[in-house]
């Protein structure tokens, strides 16, 4: 173990294996007890069926409790595909959380097949129980019910904006996505609602604010999605910066664009490429910030504003533009001919 620890230090690709597997053990095992439980119901539940069937002697009833054999059977189904899903769901995280990069995609994997299962369960255990005829006198009395759809409307139209998610893929679990101005990293979807765990906000900085936010997923039938990070993971941002106009204006582009440089021009570089092979038409391709370029210009009242083009990965946009204030502020302190304009009053006296 220490000698794999070591070798991960030298091999960041190796310290992300590392870190997948312990987080993949540490999560399968946090499954155990909810396992155990399961199984503890299971046994319970055989025990019950011994009991209609005759099997165990029963001392509490002497009515026949044979008639209710098959709905007991069924719920003994339920129970054991409840178990083999929770086993599915371990041996999925011990085997392919290893593997895959994202365990996020892995648990989405897991709810869908999860959502099949329990539907293809529940509707063949009903046929089985009443029997063709029973099914569709079922179906008839479901037809009765059709006036209820008007009640449940919401929740239908969750349903549907979850099967579009599913098949459009219009997020993921993971995601850094913004709806309705709620910024959030997705953390749950399911048929009725995505939960989303805050980010912005009162932050104003990209931080997480320690809130959940639980959305309805029917909102997003009439409501724009932005999703930060499902596309290239990186975004387009700014800074601007004010320059008083006695101040040497080319010194100062140059060291906005030094400090930009230092900065991001490495991993814009590193990035270029994965980024332009994302785009969808040669037009948009064109439009790519390539790399650290002059800042485009702008006359205001009492200063020059130099804007800094450049693009950052999504989660830590913040982070870039501080580092790249930061330096520009440590570079213009060491030039007398370059001032930051700020808001203030001059006096000017004139004689008579």
């Amino acid at each position: 173990m220490v000698e794999n620890s070591s070798r991960a230090r030298d091999d960041p690709q190796e310290t992300l294996s590392v870190e997948r597997e312990v987080h993949a053990d540490e999560t399968s095992k946090g499954l155990a007890p909810h396992l155990l439980g399961w199984l503890l119901v299971l046994i319970l539940a055989l025990l019950t069926v011994g009991t209609v069937t005759g099997t165990i002697p029963n001392p509490f009833f002497d009515e026949d409790l044979g008639d209710y054999a098959p709905w007991v059977v069924f719920g003994l189904v339920l129970l054991a595909t409840g178990v083999l899903l929770n086993i599915l769901k371990l041996a999925m995280l011990r085997t392919l959380g290893r593997r895959m990069e994202s365990e996020a995609d892995l648990v989405t994997i897991y709810q869908l097949v999860s959502y099949i299962v329990w539907a293809v369960v529940i509707l063949v255990g009903l046929f089985v129980i009443l029997g063709a005829g029973g099914m569709f006198a079922g179906l008839g009395a479901g037809l009765m019910g059709a006036a209820l759809i008007y009640v449940l409307q919401e929740p239908l139209l969750n349903v549907v904006a979850w099967l579009q998610i599913m098949v459009q893929k219009l997020y993921r679990l993971g995601d850094r996505i913004e709806i309705k101005g709620v910024k959030g990293y997705v953390v749950r979807i399911s048929m009725m609602n995505t939960t989303l765990r805050e980010f912005d906000n009162w932050m104003d900085s990209g931080a997480l604010t320690g809130r959940l936010v639980v959305m309805p997923n029917n909102v997003l039938l009439n409501d724009f999605i932005f999703n930060y990070t499902r596309d290239t993971g990186f975004i387009n941002d700014i800074v601007k910066v004010d320059f008083t106009y006695e101040s040497d204006l080319q010194r100062a582009e140059s060291l906005l664009v030094q400090a930009t440089e230092e900065v991001l021009g490495e991993l814009m570089r590193e990035n270029l490429t994965a980024i332009r092979e994302k785009y969808e038409f040669r037009d948009i391709t064109d439009q790519t910030i390539e790399k650290i370029m002059e800042p485009l210009w702008k006359l205001s009242d009492s200063s020059v504003t130099m804007q800094m083009r450049f693009f950052v990965p999504a989660h830590r946009g913040s982070y870039f533009k501080s580092q790249i204030v930061k330096r520009l502020m440590e570079l213009v302190g060491q030039e007398p001919e370059v001032s930051i304009a700020y808001p203030h009053m001059e006096l000017v006296r004139h004689k008579e």
